[in-house]
């Protein structure tokens, strides 16, 4: 085999295993999607006790932002309203991952009850707590105002 050919498969072969490696990358753990997914798409702490719907801030929040979310939370819950709308988390990207914290963009579809639809996309920080990831910080807009690729 000619220095030419083997010098081309080498590079061939290089540039799959970055390409492999960049897919793998940005592939979401599950770990790290279940507590935004499930804070996004739970509405039980709409109609829940006090307690059930703080035990869910805490299995997806951090100690301290479950404690700074909670007020606005309440007012809500307290406010009657029969217009809810049904989130879905539509795509999942890893932009930033250490040891014990990630960062994380999300696009998500709103359903309003009378069917009209709105796209969202958020930036989430997550911390891994006790084994557990649990979201820091997160900044949710209509999808108008941002991309996700330029979060």
């Amino acid at each position: 085999m000619s220095n030419t050919k083997l010098m081309f498969c080498l590079c061939l072969m290089i540039f799959s295993i970055l390409v492999s490696f960049s897919v793998l990358a940005a592939q979401v753990p599950d770990a790290m999607k279940k507590p935004i997914i499930d804070s996004v798409t739970d509405t039980s702490w709409l109609t829940g006790t006090t307690e059930e719907a703080l035990k869910n801030l805490n299995r997806w929040y951090t100690p301290n932002l479950a404690k700074e979310i909670w007020p606005a939370i309440k007012i809500f819950r307290d406010q009657q309203t029969d217009w809810h709308p049904v989130y879905k988390v539509d795509k999942v990207k890893l932009c930033s991952s250490k040891k014990n914290e990630a960062v994380v963009k999300v696009e998500i579809l709103e359903v309003s009850p009378d069917n009209s639809k709105r796209h969202l996309n958020g930036v989430y920080k997550l911390k891994k707590i006790k084994g557990q990831w649990k979201i820091d910080f997160f900044e949710i807009k209509p999808k108008e105002k941002q991309n996700i690729d330029t979060l």
